[in-house]
C-alpha cells in the first residue's frame, strides 16, 4: 500500500505531468487528420466527430490536429495531438460543476495545452453536461448525467482517445495519465478509487474529495456565516486586506523565519477581539461585532452540538476570500456559488425555487447532505487495487485554499497511508 506515492506541495492549484522520452519522429499528416470527420463506434463506444483540423505552429505551440465532437451523445470532448507525439496521452479534469470544453484553457492543470507543448496527445470533456461551473440545474432529475460528472466519463474518454490515435497515428499510447486539480482533483482520485487500471499516472491536486462534507455540511455553514437573511454579505470586502495583514503580524513567525508567509497555519489561532469597533466609530481597520463573529465562525469550521464535523479556513487565506468565500461586495464568492449549487442537488430544487439555507438545521440535515453525495465523493481510502497495478498517485494541495479546505485533505492523506 505505501507503493502509492503522496506528495504535499505548497502551492495554490498548479502542477505539471513531465516525461523524459524522446519526441517520436513520426509525423501526423494535416490529410489524416482532416479525414477524422464523422461518425465512429470505438470497442462499443459511440462518438461523433464535428471539426478535424490540422493547426500549424504559432507562438510556443506545436503542430497539432485539433478534434471536437461529442461522446455517447453526451460528453463534449476536444482533443489535440502534436505533429511529434511521444506516444503518450494525458486526460484533463475539470473544475467545479464542469460543463464547459475549454481546449485553450491556461495553466497546467485542467488543461491540456501545456501537455500538448511537452509532446503528450492530450483530451478534455465538459463531464457530459453544459452550464456555468457553480451551476446545477442539468443534474436536477437527472442521475444519469450526476454519474457521469462522478466519474464515469474518464473510461468512455479513454477509449476514445486512444482509438483516435489509433486511427491517425496508427498506434495506441504506450502510458496514459490524468491530471486534474480541484474537481479534477477528485475525479483523479475517484480514477484512482474506481478504475485502478485506467491510468497509468495521475496528479490530482486540491481535490473536492469529500464534495458532501466540503461543498454540503461546509458549504451550508459558510452560507448561513457568511449571508445575513436578506442575503448581503455580512463581512465587508475591502476589509480583508486589513484582515490578512493583521494575522500575518500574528502567524508569520510561528516557524522561525519572519517571511511573509504562514508556513504552519494549523498552529496559527488569530485573536482578533480587540479590533472591534466602537459602535459609533466602525472605519476600515476594525470589525463590527457581526464581522467577529462570521470571522471566527469561518476559521472554526462546520459544528454540530459543539463538535466539528468539517475543517475550517485557514489561516492565511484572508487575501482569497473576496473571491472564493465571500463574494466582493458586488458578486457573490464563488464557493458561495457552488455551495448553493450542491445544495440544490441534496433537495433537487430547479433554479426558479428559492433555497432559504438559513432556515435549514446543519444538525438535521447532515445525514441527507452526506447521502446525496454518497455517490460523488471519492473518499475510499483502500488504494491496493491502483497500487497493484502499477499506477502512481502525486497528490498536491496549497495550505492556504480558503475553497477547499486543506485540513480534510491531510485527514485523507494519513487514512490511506493507514490503510493496509
Amino acid at each position: 500500500m505505501r507503493s502509492v506515492t503522496l506528495v504535499w506541495i505548497i502551492f495554490f492549484c498548479a502542477a505539471a505531468l513531465a516525461e523524459g522520452a524522446e519526441y517520436a519522429l513520426n509525423e501526423a499528416s494535416s490529410v489524416s487528420c482532416e479525414t477524422m470527420l464523422g461518425p465512429y463506434t470505438f470497442d462499443g463506444t459511440d462518438v461523433s466527430v464535428s471539426l478535424s483540423s490540422w493547426v500549424e505552429p504559432q507562438h510556443d505551440m506545436p503542430a497539432y490536429c485539433h478534434i471536437e465532437g461529442e461522446i455517447a451523445e453526451t460528453i463534449g470532448f476536444a482533443m489535440r495531438v502534436p505533429a511529434h507525439w511521444n506516444h503518450k496521452l494525458v486526460v484533463a479534469g475539470c473544475g467545479g460543476f464542469c460543463g464547459a470544453v475549454i481546449a485553450d484553457k491556461p495553466g497546467m492543470s485542467n488543461s491540456i495545452n501545456a501537455a500538448l507543448k511537452d509532446g503528450f496527445a492530450a483530451i478534455t470533456t465538459d463531464s457530459g453536461h453544459q452550464g456555468k461551473s457553480w451551476d446545477t440545474q442539468w443534474a436536477i432529475g437527472n442521475p444519469e448525467l450526476l454519474r457521469l460528472f462522478a466519474g464515469a466519463w474518464m473510461p468512455l474518454t479513454v477509449t476514445v482517445a486512444q482509438n483516435v490515435l489509433q486511427t491517425i497515428r496508427q498506434k495506441k499510447p504506450e502510458n496514459t495519465y490524468f491530471s486534474g486539480c480541484s474537481n479534477g482533483g477528485r475525479l483523479g482520485l475517484y480514477a484512482a478509487q474506481h478504475y485502478p487500471d485506467l491510468f497509468d499516472g495521475i496528479a490530482a491536486g486540491g481535490a473536492i474529495m469529500d464534495l458532501s462534507g466540503n461543498a454540503g455540511l461546509h458549504g451550508l455553514w459558510l452560507l448561513q456565516t457568511t449571508r445575513d437573511k436578506s442575503l448581503q454579505p455580512v463581512i465587508d470586502a475591502q476589509k480583508l486586506p486589513f484582515l490578512a495583514k493583521q494575522v500575518l503580524v500574528q502567524c508569520d513567525a510561528l516557524d522561525g523565519l519572519h517571511d511573509g508567509i504562514i508556513n504552519q497555519p494549523q498552529l496559527c489561532k488569530p485573536k482578533l477581539s480587540h479590533l472591534q469597533c466602537d459602535t459609533e466609530n466602525a472605519t476600515d481597520t476594525c470589525f463590527t461585532k457581526s464581522e467577529l463573529n462570521a470571522i471566527e465562525r469561518l476559521y472554526q469550521g462546520a459544528h454540530v452540538d459543539g463538535k466539528q464535523v468539517f475543517a475550517g479556513l485557514p489561516p492565511g487565506s484572508e487575501h482569497l476570500w473576496a473571491i472564493w468565500v465571500t463574494g466582493d461586495g458586488e458578486s457573490w464568492g464563488w464557493g458561495e456559488l457552488a455551495a448553493l449549487g450542491y445544495l440544490r442537488i441534496v433537495y433537487q430544487l430547479p433554479p426558479e425555487q428559492t433555497l432559504d439555507f438559513h432556515h435549514l438545521d446543519l444538525e438535521q440535515e447532515m445525514a441527507r447532505i452526506l447521502a446525496a453525495g454518497e455517490n460523488l465523493d471519492a473518499t475510499q481510502t483502500d488504494l491496493s487495487d491502483f497500487a497493484k497495478s502499477g499506477g502512481k498517485l502525486l497528490y498536491f494541495h496549497g495550505l492556504s485554499d480558503p475553497l477547499i479546505l486543506p485540513e480534510r485533505a491531510k485527514q485523507y492523506a494519513v487514512e490511506v497511508l493507514n490503510t493496509t
